[in-house]
């Protein structure tokens, strides 16, 4: 968990920090190092604490004023971490100076000659952008703090008072000094917390598997049901057409008799007559029960059961 909070405040640092160069680097190509605008952008960007800008040959571009006394030093190993491969490749280094980072990067100016970036990072706006928007947050059992190189809390979330350190972390970039630190609340056993979380895992597991069961069991019904359907519908098939070649056969048994002349005698005539009638009727209900199982069928018709 350690891990990933310090990749999640690292990763919300950087996309800040390109967030700033990328206006920066807008601001160079319209204005070039106009101190106006420059300061302008600074007073929008609260996380840069301080911002030099130098040009190939080593001088200083911004600001006008010139570089502070104690940031000398930062600015000469700035100009030899730059020489040469900065200025050919690009990219971004890290800096570091009596326990402050800095952030060193590659931009060009509106006349295309690039200038050395060179910015460092305000604490207390770290503090409120960066890692109480990041950590405030997250609901853990333990205390997430930030330690600077001296393990001072940088921030907590909550006092840590009697808490008790179980393990520390360190930023990979960003933040290369401090250290993600995991404390232990007073009275707080871990033992309980994995016992706690594995009863979680377990109620979560339960609740997935009889949500899977009662997938299956739902299609294994409507399976049964898509078999019954179709084997009702193959029966029906099977008694209609057998109980319509009955009446057909009759019917066309008793009209080619008559058509033939062989029956002399009138009585039995009105019998092959009625006969006829009787099954041709018997064919028409047939016919009218297909017809109505079809409409039932496709939606088209509905009975009231009652």
């Amino acid at each position: 968990m350690a891990s990933m909070a310090a990749e999640k405040v690292e990763m919300m640092l950087r996309h800040s920090e390109d967030a700033f160069l990328e206006r920066l680097g807008a601001a160079l190509g319209e204005t070039g190092p106009d101190a106006r605008a420059l300061d302008a952008l600074l007073g929008q960007a609260p996380l840069v604490g301080r911002l030099y800008l130098v040009d190939r040959r080593g001088r200083l571009a911004y600001p006008p004023a010139g570089p502070r006394a104690e940031d000398a030093v930062v600015l000469a190993r700035a100009r030899a971490e730059a020489a040469p491969g900065l200025w050919e490749r690009g990219g971004r280094r890290e800096l570091v100076h009596e326990d402050q980072a800095w952030l060193v990067a590659l931009l060009r100016a509106r006349a295309g000659e690039p200038l050395l970036v060179v910015l460092s990072r305000d604490p207390e706006a770290v503090r409120r952008e960066i890692l109480e928007t990041t950590l405030g947050g997250l609901e853990s059992p333990t205390i997430l703090a930030v330690l600077d190189s001296h393990d001072r809390p940088v921030y907590s979330r909550v006092p840590l008072g009697d808490a008790r350190r179980l393990l520390a972390v360190g930023f990979r970039e960003g933040l290369p000094t401090w250290r993600l630190a995991v404390y232990q609340r007073p009275g707080f056993s871990p033992r309980q917390a994995v016992r706690r979380q594995v009863a979680v895992f377990m109620a979560a597991f339960v609740v997935l598997l009889a949500v899977i069961l009662a997938g299956i069991v739902a299609t294994w019904r409507l399976m049964r049901r898509e078999t019954e359907m179709a084997r009702l519908k193959s029966d029906f098939v099977a008694n209609v057409s057998h109980d319509l070649k009955t009446p057909l056969s009759v019917i066309r048994m008793f009209g080619e008799t008559l058509e033939m002349g062989r029956v002399a005698d009138e009585g039995r005539r009105r019998e092959y007559y009625r006969v006829i009638t009787r099954e041709s009727e018997r064919l028409s209900r047939l016919i009218d029960n297909v017809l109505d199982f079809s409409r039932i069928e496709g939606g088209r018709r509905v009975y009231d059961k009652a």
